[in-house]
């Protein structure tokens, strides 16, 4: 079993790391900085980054975090909910409804994940591909379940027609965190980083329902090197992945 942190080890972690995890938010507004100029001109566009950067700062002692090198992605992933939610929370504000917001967000992470250094993408797409590729394959066949920084996961045997592994999340830590903290609106399309992680990284994700949605469970299936294929049981969500695959 995972040792994890509790709240007060986990919320002295990151705000020891306040500056390094205020620097990733500040190129994520960057890169929201056009559309955001766009929508409400600059003046205005000004003041909700700044608005964003803090509720952002209010958040970081409340990510959860669970030490050790096997939950580094799923920190990360809490990490990047936690900028959507900041946005979210201001955006809200000035009458904007969740898919726009997640549009936004959306482009950001995809902008993100474009400029990140060959090199990195490359490690990280490697990292997929070998190793832990063949260690989830183990535990898909052993029928391992496990709990990682708030997520409950369930590892399915691979079908090598189908797909290569096989994850079932039975609880979310991106939901729990969204839902503590005002953002319940906004987990359906949270789902969707997914969708541009999977495209960067070649994961070939195949997914057809989520908790988000009102489902039992999220059924990841990765076939790797393969296209991404979601699909979502919220109209809503669907619209905005049908508007991004026309």
């Amino acid at each position: 079993m995972p040792l994890t942190e509790n709240h007060s080890e986990s919320s002295g972690y990151y705000v020891k790391h306040e500056e390094r995890l205020l620097a990733s938010l500040d190129k994520t507004l960057q890169l929201m900085q056009v559309a955001l100029v766009k929508e409400f001109g600059e003046s205005i566009a000004e003041a909700v980054k700044h608005q964003i950067r803090e509720e952002f700062i209010s958040l970081i002692p409340e990510i959860p975090r669970e030490k050790g090198q096997r939950a580094r992605m799923f920190n990360g992933f809490l990490i990047i909910t936690a900028h959507c939610l900041s946005a979210y929370k201001v955006l809200t504000r000035h009458g904007k409804e969740p898919r726009d917001i997640w549009a936004l967000c959306d482009e950001a992470l995809r902008m993100n994940l474009e400029a990140m250094p060959v090199w990195k993408r490359g490690a990280t797409s490697f990292f997929w591909n070998s190793l832990f590729v063949r260690i989830l394959k183990r535990r898909g066949k052993r029928g391992i379940k496990e709990e990682l920084c708030g997520f409950d996961l369930e590892y399915v045997p691979g079908n090598d027609g189908d797909f290569d592994v096989g994850i079932n999340y039975t609880r979310c830590g991106n939901i729990d965190f969204l839902k503590e903290h005002g953002g319940e609106a906004l987990a359906p399309f949270i789902c969707l980083s997914d969708m541009a992680l999977s495209d960067a990284f070649g994961w070939g994700l195949v997914r057809t329902q989520t908790l988000a949605d009102g489902c039992s469970h999220c059924d990841f299936r990765f076939k790797i090197g393969s296209s991404t294929r979601i699909t979502s049981k919220t109209p809503e969500v669907q619209e905005f992945i049908d508007s991004l695959e026309s």
